[in-house]
């Protein structure tokens, strides 16, 4: 006996499937970004306790909490929203001797703790990138040229579609971003290209030929060279120190992407309307999930750079703010009143409100166009 599946059901079936993917992938982006959550408050607690701080609750998510356990006289607990979290340190002078609290240790201690952890988001970054470059491994444009536009200085030193490029200067390379960066860096006279061309053969016809091209590169040439790699990809894995290396190479550079970033919103040059929040984050992240390993740590390194920045915004409700308030109270050898307090928190998370309602609304005018 057969059984006739009808064509909605089918389509009902396929939409099921790939909704709960989404739903699945948006649960590893929830668990992989409350994983720089736990390591900018781990950055919190450890400096504390470094300077003897007691920890009263460290909670991962917002709002009412779910389950918790005491170890050591920190409750460690898990609350309902999970989006975001905190650790509560001891205030008052009301502890025991053999330990302090945020009023009584001294100003540059207190700015240590507060910055401690914007400061775990940012070695975070390196040790995702390390992760990536060591570990799961990366993939990268071959050397191959797939264009080259006509009367570009690629097309008149002789380059030509297919082309492999196998040296630069006498240094071989093996991807296209390698390729791009022996330019930028030694592009300031003439450079010797060893091209690997097909179709060319000699003798037995066993290997291909190399022909060896001279161009004259200005040290800007890189953008307008003309060529443009092909598809084919390589998947590379470095050594640990190598690793570490380019892992600090590429923070500096999200570093600085993000910084011009900042400074474009302050100065109005970036639209608000470039601001993202979280409901777009977690849906790239549950996009990057879907990618494979690689790119969700990838994504997930460009988040933690991002709280980095964010946190140190000098807004009382954030850890910079904290740190502007300590740095005033120690100028000024006083803690500022009561009232100005009042003001700067209700000013801050105005302001914060602010920017998370514009980040909402730039998220849902991007998920509706998509």
């Amino acid at each position: 006996m057969q059984f006739a599946t009808s064509a909605p059901e089918i389509g009902l079936g396929k939409g099921l499937s790939k909704a709960m993917t989404y739903l699945l992938h948006l649960l590893e982006a929830i668990l992989a970004v409350n994983l720089l959550v736990l390591v900018h408050e781990m950055g919190h607690l450890l400096v504390a306790r470094l300077f003897r701080v007691p920890s009263l609750r460290f909670s991962i998510g917002l709002g009412p909490r779910l389950f918790g356990i005491k170890f050591k006289g920190t409750e460690y607990s898990l609350a309902s929203v999970p989006i975001g979290g905190f650790v509560q340190l001891a205030q008052g002078h009301e502890h025991d001797s053999g330990t302090s609290c945020m009023d009584c240790v001294s100003p540059w201690k207190r700015m240590l703790i507060y910055f401690a952890g914007p400061a775990a988001n940012l070695l975070f970054v390196v040790l995702l990138f390390w992760t990536v470059y060591s570990v799961i491994g990366y993939r990268d444009h071959e050397p191959v040229v797939a264009i080259v536009e006509p009367e570009s200085p690629a097309a008149l030193a002789g380059i030509e579609p297919e082309d492999r490029i196998l040296q630069v200067d006498g240094k071989g390379v093996i991807t296209w971003s390698q390729l791009a960066l022996a330019f930028e860096t030694d592009g300031r006279g003439p450079m010797t290209l060893v091209v690997q061309r097909k179709g060319r053969q000699e003798g037995s016809g066993v290997e291909d030929s190399l022909s060896t091209l001279v161009v004259t590169l200005s040290p800007q040439a890189i953008e307008s060279l003309g060529i443009h790699p092909a598809e084919q990809m390589i998947r590379l894995r470095l050594g640990p120190v190598h690793a570490i290396q380019k892992s600090f190479h590429k923070l500096w550079l999200v570093s600085g992407l993000l910084a011009d970033s900042l400074i474009g919103l302050v100065t109005a040059k970036v639209s608000p309307s470039e601001l993202v929040g979280p409901i777009y984050l977690f849906h790239l992240s549950s996009q990057a999930a879907s990618a494979g390993p690689a790119a969700l740590v990838y994504l997930l390194a460009f988040i933690s750079a991002s709280l980095f920045f964010f946190n140190l915004l000098p807004l009382p409700l954030l850890d910079g703010g904290q740190i502007l308030l300590t740095f005033l109270q120690r100028v000024l050898n006083r803690p500022l009143g009561d009232r100005s307090l009042k003001l700067l928190m209700h000013a801050s998370l105005f302001w914060l409100l602010l920017i998370l309602a514009s980040a909402t609304l730039n998220d849902l005018v991007r998920l509706l166009a998509s």
